[in-house]
């Protein structure tokens, strides 16, 4: 009968000792989580060609890859934005590409998607944290050394809502 106790309070002491080291741990490690929130998506597509010829030196938004979103008073948004497109050119070619909201640049600050003569699909993320209420423009921006097209291109778009 002893034997039966000492079962019993030998698996508690592990219990709770398990349970104590655990807690400690996670006390001790920060959470890289944001705020909950309320989370929205909005999407865009484009399957028509898009091109660049560098006439004008710098970034330019990118034909179809633009939406709106929306942060209601008294709240911030962290937003992520999702691109991929099939980026081409006749020779070598350096692409550029950043996000915006309003006018903030996303982090990164931009990409770098180079292009030669074959077809070749990209993808980047980007992202800002506690943007403001208020409703602004999200957009892909982009910039090429010489004569450049993208095709099949889309952008998500997700705004986590919080205090």
């Amino acid at each position: 009968m002893l034997n039966r106790h000492r079962l019993v309070i030998a698996g508690l002491v592990v219990v709770l000792t398990s349970a104590l080291v655990s807690y400690a741990v996670s006390a001790a490690v920060p959470s890289a989580l944001r705020p909950s929130g309320t989370t929205r998506y909005a999407m865009v597509q484009s399957t028509s060609q898009t091109t660049d010829d560098d006439s004008d030196s710098g970034f330019e938004a990118m034909q179809g890859m633009a939406t709106s979103i929306n942060v209601p008073a008294g709240m911030k948004g962290d937003v992520i934005v999702v691109f991929c497109g099939e980026t081409s050119a006749v020779s070598p070619t350096w692409i550029e590409m950043r996000a915006k909201a309003g006018g903030s640049v996303l982090a990164p600050t931009s990409v770098f998607m180079g292009a030669g003569s074959t077809q070749v699909n990209h993808c980047a993320t980007f992202y800002k944290n506690n943007i403001p209420e208020g409703t602004r423009t999200v957009k892909i921006e982009w910039y090429a050394s010489t004569l450049a097209s993208v095709h099949d291109r889309n952008m998500i778009v997700i705004v986590n809502i919080h205090n």
